[in-house]
């Protein structure tokens, strides 16, 4: 798992990737078919429907089905080898190249330079369980089958705002590049703003990148403006997931 992901981080467009995350009218990059094994992938997905059933990820929000866990290897790498595996080779590998990219387009005044540290990073997995948010819907408004339905579409969180992922930091904050991975159950609803990420540019141009199996969406931590959709699911497709992985910048520069 490793060696598959160093090579998969090897294969990527770094001068496309820094192009597109300082681009005015963009502001992320996405690469589909990522891994290229669905074995894998599926392999990661029931890990996290795992930790999810045996009660081992926390509800981020009441009423939204969404649980999540940082990675912190240790203990934790039993219940999800592969997930942990997928950040520890992701950062490890992808960030030396990154900064070869970013270095020479920074010589040429183009955007500011940025040292990204191959050794620390902030990976977290996120869960999705449609029948926890169904549950607990139930809780909050009881057997009115219109609320019922009505909180589904428009839960407590769904009016997510614009925001990076560093802005409401207390702290100094080195968190510079953040990659979203998704795990998504390849029958998941791609039509509609059902999960996945809309990103507002510089521009104020809204674009919407939907939770496709295998993709990889990359942005800057402190200046892409983006929303993360809320997951809605439907009966077959209970479950969904995605790793958030925050590479940091070096200590000092």
């Amino acid at each position: 798992m490793l060696t598959h992901v160093k090579e998969c981080v090897d294969t990527l467009s770094y001068d496309d990737m820094v192009s597109s995350l300082f681009s005015e009218e963009k502001g992320y990059y996405v690469v589909d078919q990522f891994l290229q094994q669905q074995h894998i992938v599926s392999q990661m997905e029931k890990e996290a429907v795992y930790m999810q059933q045996e009660g081992l990820l926390t509800l981020e929000t009441l009423g939204t089905g969404e649980y999540s866990r940082l990675l912190t290897g240790g203990d934790s790498y039993k219940d999800s080898p592969r997930c942990i595996e997928f950040v520890v080779s992701f950062t490890r590998h992808l960030p030396p190249l990154f900064n070869k990219a970013i270095a020479a387009v920074a010589n040429n005044g183009s955007c500011a330079l940025i040292n990204l540290d191959n050794t620390a990073c902030m990976g977290k997995l996120l869960t999705f369980d449609r029948n926890a948010k169904m549950a607990s819907l139930q809780l909050l408004i009881g057997n009115d089958a219109t609320a019922a339905a009505d909180l589904e579409n428009n839960p407590p969180d769904s009016a997510r705002p614009f925001t990076c992922v560093t802005e409401n930091s207390e702290i100094e904050d080195a968190r510079k590049i953040t990659a979203v991975y998704f795990m998504t159950d390849e029958q998941w609803d791609l039509t509609g703003s059902d999960a996945g990420i809309t990103f507002q540019s510089a521009v104020c141009k809204e674009e919407y990148v939907a939770p496709k199996c295998d993709r990889l969406v990359v942005f800057q931590s402190d200046a892409s403006k983006h929303q993360k959709e809320g997951w809605k699911g439907k009966v077959g497709t209970e479950y969904a997931s995605c790793l958030m992985v925050h590479l940091c910048a070096e200590w000092g520069k």
